[in-house]
């Protein structure tokens, strides 16, 4: 006989992921008041952990959703996929001032041997307001030049309009202002 020692250790092996995770549901262009409803997957084994930011700022709980880990088999073999949600309703202040964007980024991340990101950038869409105009501000502003009716429009579609009372109000001033100037 000989002497023998056995001794026994855990062991983790990773199958780290081929590319970062994924962004589904993004849009490019969203208006302060919209709300985000995009998901980030990534697949590993281990699961990896996901992380959402908005403007380099980790987003709370409250406006993520946990989705069940999802177990695939392939050739013997499983491979986790994870997936968060976030869901965030965008407020003026999202967007930077100087360039009316909102940074949007989501990091998978497996102990310190795995980090890779996924940032996507979503423009402010300009407000569009009951008349279909388009401006930058909550305040509106009426140029009397932008005002007359299209010709195509009927008369009565004309006077349903909401415009309708603005149009009239102007053209009565139209009527005093010519009033004054060649009958007087």
């Amino acid at each position: 006989f000989f002497p023998t020692d056995s001794l026994y250790e855990d062991m983790l092996v990773i199958a780290l992921p081929k590319r970062g995770p994924r962004i589904q549901g993004f849009k490019r262009r969203y208006s302060e008041g919209e709300t985000l409803n995009i998901n980030c997957t990534a697949l590993a084994n281990p699961p990896v952990n996901l992380t959402w930011y908005i403007n380099r700022i980790p987003v709370s709980e409250p406006m993520l959703v946990r989705y069940p880990v999802h177990n695939i088999s392939r050739h013997n073999n499983t491979i986790h996929s994870t997936r968060l949600g976030l869901r965030y309703t965008l407020r003026r202040r999202d967007f930077s001032e100087s360039e009316e964007l909102v940074h949007l980024k989501c990091v998978a991340s497996l102990y310190d041997v795995y980090y890779k990101a996924k940032e996507v950038t979503a423009v402010r869409r300009p407000v569009k307001h009951r008349q279909g105009r388009q401006h930058e501000t909550n305040a509106i502003a009426v140029n009397p030049t932008e005002v007359s009716p299209d010709p195509s429009m009927k008369f009565s579609s004309f006077l349903s309009s909401q415009a309708a009372s603005l149009h009239l109000h102007l053209l009565l001033l139209n009527i005093l202002y010519f009033y004054q100037i060649f009958i007087k």
